[in-house]
């Protein structure tokens, strides 16, 4: 069975009730359900809906694609950086929270065609920026480098760098980089200057 995610998006929530459903009408009828059982404040009328293929999520949250993929009906619930999304019936107990928080801290990529991609963890951009004009900037190699800087979804930290994301969370701040069993980890800014340094 082929699923779809549907993100119902209303005034009186912070973010988008994602149901899983073969089609719009299964998917408002779940979101109905949903709403009865566990937000009965909420008026059915005043939500939008916007559909995505579990293919199309793939390249914004990949974990939840892999739940939507499975195929099972219901609302999709979080349940956790390593365990991702679980769908469960729109009338069942929670199965995990429905709106998980964006972790406070941001992954920056920069990127150089000799150097290649660098993973600055950092409040913000300018944080980012900061932290590599005082401990990248002057490290072999860096010195002469023209980054490309784009900013990474924490959501598309998953497999090895999924250990980013719980760090970042916890409010870390830093350069990503692989650890010895090639989780990546986050270290600090001074260790891998120090590091690159020799």
């Amino acid at each position: 069975m082929k699923t779809k995610i549907f993100e119902f998006n209303t005034r009186s929530l912070p973010k988008p009730l994602i149901v899983c459903a073969q089609d719009f009408d299964q998917a408002s009828e779940l979101y109905g359900l949903w709403c009865l059982t566990h937000a009965p404040f909420l008026e059915l009328g005043e939500a939008e809906a916007k559909v995505s293929t579990w293919q199309a999520m793939m390249d914004v949250n990949p974990q939840l694609a892999d739940a939507a993929r499975s195929g099972l009906v219901g609302v999709a619930y979080w349940v956790g950086h390593r365990e991702g999304w679980r769908i469960a019936p729109a009338d069942a107990e929670a199965a995990g929270i429905i709106f998980p928080l964006d972790p406070p801290m941001k992954c920056f990529v920069f990127q150089d065609d000799d150097m290649g991609e660098l993973l600055i963890i950092a409040e913000a951009r300018r944080g980012a920026l900061l932290a590599y004009e005082f401990y990248v900037d002057d490290l072999p190699g860096w010195k002469d480098a023209m980054c490309a800087i784009t900013e990474l979804s924490p959501w598309l930290l998953t497999g090895p760098k999924v250990r980013l994301r719980e760090l970042m969370d916890a409010g870390w701040d830093g350069v990503g980089v692989p650890g010895e069993n090639g989780e990546w980890t986050i270290i600090p800014f001074e260790e891998f200057a120090r590091r690159s340094r020799g």
